[in-house]
């Protein structure tokens, strides 16, 4: 589904791929909660929404027209969401609002 993020449902969250084991994912909403094994990963999410915070462990990281350590990046899709890209580096517990 990564390769081909348009393909996951447009009214649901998806968690479409991770460089590290996702230990534990919730989602609430408007607001998704998850913990990846790795302090450094790449995720792929499908969303319904865009993200208006994204933290790692507490501390918010920016959005970026290019994805690089500690940000993310929001590609629209259509009408509705969009893929978010989060690359982190420090830090394994994932809070997207």
């Amino acid at each position: 589904m990564a390769a081909v993020p348009e393909w996951a449902p447009a009214n649901e969250n998806h968690l479409l791929k991770s460089s590290s084991v996702v230990t534990k994912i919730d989602y609430w909403g408007n607001e998704i909660r998850y913990s990846t094994f790795m302090d450094n990963s790449i995720e792929t999410l499908r969303l319904k929404f865009k993200p208006r915070k994204v933290s790692i462990d507490g501390i918010e990281i920016s959005c970026n027209k290019i994805l690089s350590k500690n940000s993310y990046t929001w590609q629209p899709i259509g009408k509705e969401g969009g893929v978010l890209k989060i690359n982190h580096q420090n830090g394994t517990d994932v809070v997207i609002k």
